[in-house]
């Protein structure tokens, strides 16, 4: 019987997320997972931000350059939406400080 340590699946959860897979709660028929959709505007899904809502649960996940941050838990999926994009122009505005510290 093969068995694994948390920070190791934790690691592999992170590479399989960075390469597209998204796992999909427990809602009545089962967990599972399911390969997030290319964006037509990049072929790399680590410059778009991608947002993933839970209907059952209210969980909210957003990835931004390749980072997956839990959101919270929101009662509409528009919630959900309009708090991933306030968390994306925060993460434009750090990116741009970095790029002209002085500007």
């Amino acid at each position: 019987m093969l068995s694994a340590n948390v920070p190791t699946l934790a690691a592999i959860r992170r590479a399989l997320e960075a390469a597209g897979v998204i796992f999909i709660a427990e809602n009545g028929e089962g967990a599972g997972v399911r390969l997030r959709k290319q964006s037509a505007q990049s072929a790399s899904p680590e410059n778009d931000l991608v947002v993933e809502f839970e209907q059952t649960s209210g969980e909210c996940f957003a990835t931004c350059d390749g980072v997956r941050k839990f959101m919270g838990v929101f009662e509409t999926r528009e919630l959900a939406e309009t708090a991933a994009e306030e968390y994306q122009r925060e993460l434009d505005w750090h990116k741009a400080k970095l790029e002209h510290p002085k500007g």
